[in-house]
């Protein structure tokens, strides 16, 4: 069996995640089950994976079922036949501001995802059990494993460990951190960096999936990432390699990308979110790439709205941003009438946990699968957003104990809420005592100061 570092690479681990993909995407699969489970119970051999990419392949063309209704098209010109007028609207942004907007995103993002690192791939009751026992309940600051160790032992909490090689979840515990660590939700904004600098945003796949070739190491992309960059290291090309033997083409990593693609248009949803499909559709399909354009209209909506201060209806800022927001998507996706679900709870005055509750009963973060899947996720992002658009603090750590991919969620709320309310949404407890600089795997952008990244995002933005 691989190692873990060496996961999502063999053909025939991807058998069983590329089954519920098709049934997600509408295709009738049935008839493929038994010859699926008897390619798995093949031993480990270069049979195994020709007979498990042979049946990858069929499972990719297998036909939809007669009732599906679905207008998920990944094509540019098709997704945008889709969209109302309105989504060409565009909004005005205050320069003097922007700056400090920018500071509250980037900090937002560092600060959110370190919130939710340590408990990345713990369920919700076990994230909620572990805070509850050891006196953290709810969450308020960043979580410390200096607890009675009975409970370190119950919940499987690790530590640092200095005979062995760096793991960021074992070291970014309060009590053992004092940086912001290499992870992929800050490599991914600081790549687009990167991009943008080298391409311009006039930038196309080949140059995004080029970009990641020349950024960070293969084994520092996860999931559809790194299928996809063993899909060109092998001659599968974007847009192709987002779809080519990809079971996780839907899965959470574009929307994770999205956030500079927004910083740099603000008011500009349309602009934002073309410029994510871009880059979305090197990993990714249908929904993936609509978790990314969803992403990028937020932030560039976010980056043109009113302060927080000024807002005449709090109660409804988060809606008019989220549902703006949505109008870059098909309306007839499947992440489109999730997220709708979740602010049509909103709308009825129901409660945050309500929300939490559809999306568990929705999707199971105990399968792998829905776990990494971008529309529970962004369906927590979303809730996060509508209920706590005013309370930076209460908003990223909602997103950690709602469980599924904590520290992702985190990320991007932190984004979000840190670029509509400015730096000065964010507690200084939030910074205290760590170093304002990211750590990443990003070639010569390896420790990149907050401060220098505002500034160089700044200078990036695009007038209209």
């Amino acid at each position: 069996m691989l190692s873990e570092k060496l996961m999502w690479l063999k053909l025939s681990e991807r058998v069983r995640d590329e089954l519920i993909q098709c049934e997600y995407e509408g295709r009738n699969v049935k008839d493929y089950e038994a010859w699926a489970d008897a390619v798995l119970a093949m031993p480990e051999g270069e049979e195994k994976e020709e007979m498990s990419k042979k049946l990858l392949l069929a499972l990719e063309s297998a036909p939809f079922t007669e009732e599906n209704n679905l207008e998920e098209p990944d094509d540019y010109e098709e997704i945008c036949r889709t969209l109302p007028e309105e989504a060409g609207v565009c909004m005005d942004f205050n320069r003097e501001d922007y700056r400090d907007r920018l500071r509250g995103a980037w900090y937002g993002r560092a600060v959110g995802c370190l919130l939710g690192i340590p408990v990345e791939s713990w369920h919700k009751e076990r994230i909620q059990g572990f805070l509850e026992e050891s006196g953290q309940w709810p969450l308020t600051a960043y979580m410390r494993s200096d607890v009675d160790e009975r409970i370190r032992q119950k919940y499987g909490v690790g530590d640092i460990d200095p005979g062995h090689s760096y793991d960021r979840k074992n070291i970014c515990w309060r009590n053992n951190v004092s940086a912001f660590p290499v992870d992929d939700d800050t490599n991914y904004t600081t790549c687009a960096l990167r991009l943008v600098e080298n391409r311009g945003i006039d930038f196309t796949c080949e140059d995004a999936a080029e970009n990641w070739l020349m950024s960070f190491p293969a084994l520092h992309a996860c999931t559809a990432e790194r299928a996809a960059m063993q899909n060109i290291l092998n001659g599968v090309l974007p847009p192709k390699s987002g779809q080519y033997l990809n079971p996780y083409r839907e899965w959470i990593g574009a929307q994770i990308r999205g956030d500079f693609f927004g910083y740099i248009h603000p008011g500009n949803p349309k602009a934002a979110a073309k410029m994510a499909w871009q880059d979305a559709r090197v990993s990714h399909v249908k929904n993936g790439i609509y978790g990314e354009m969803y992403v990028a209209a937020l932030l560039s909506l976010a980056g043109a709205w009113l302060p927080v201060s000024d807002w005449k209806d709090e109660n409804m800022a988060g809606c008019l941003l989220c549902e703006n927001a949505l109008l870059q998507i098909p309306p007839k996706s499947r992440l489109a009438g999730d997220i709708s679900r979740v602010i049509s709870l909103y709308k009825a005055e129901a409660s945050f946990e309500s929300a939490i509750e559809l999306i568990h009963g929705t999707y199971n973060e105990k399968i792998g699968f829905d776990w990494c899947y971008v529309n529970p996720n962004a369906m927590i992002v979303t809730a996060c957003i509508l209920w706590y658009a005013m309370d930076f603090s209460t908003g990223i750590a909602k997103a950690v104990e709602s469980g599924f991919d904590t520290d992702c969620n985190g990320a991007t709320v932190g984004s979000v809420l840190g670029m509509l309310g400015g730096y000065s949404a964010i507690d200084p407890k939030w910074l205290t005592g760590l170093d304002p600089v990211l750590n990443t795997s990003i070639h010569k952008y390896e420790r990149l100061p907050l401060e220098e990244a505002v500034d160089r995002t700044l200078r990036l933005v695009v007038e209209r």
